[in-house]
């Protein structure tokens, strides 16, 4: 992806996230991250994050996924990150 669209799909990702109904902290943290993700992670974080209902489930996933590394518990990774692709995946049918 060039990087010209990688922003664009940034800016994007950032316009979802303040649009939705998550509050403001959780917005901030949102957007700190898009800033740090790859290529990869903006075209799925686009796709994911296409309702509301997804942005709050994944909100307080990116939460639990930085609380387990702060303390880290780096081992609970999997199961947060296995829990999240059951629910996108319910979400898709």
């Amino acid at each position: 992806m060039g990087i010209v669209l990688l922003e664009n799909h940034k800016n994007k990702l950032k316009l979802t996230i303040q649009n939705s109904t998550i509050n403001d902290a959780d917005k901030k943290m949102w957007v700190d991250f898009i800033e740090k993700v790859s290529d990869s992670e903006v075209h799925f974080l686009i796709n994911a994050l296409d309702n509301e209902d997804n942005i709050e489930y994944l909100t307080n996933n990116l939460k639990q996924k930085i609380d387990a590394i702060n303390k880290g518990q780096i081992s609970n990774l999997p199961e947060i990150v296995n829990d999240e692709k059951r629910y996108l995946a319910e979400q898709e049918k």
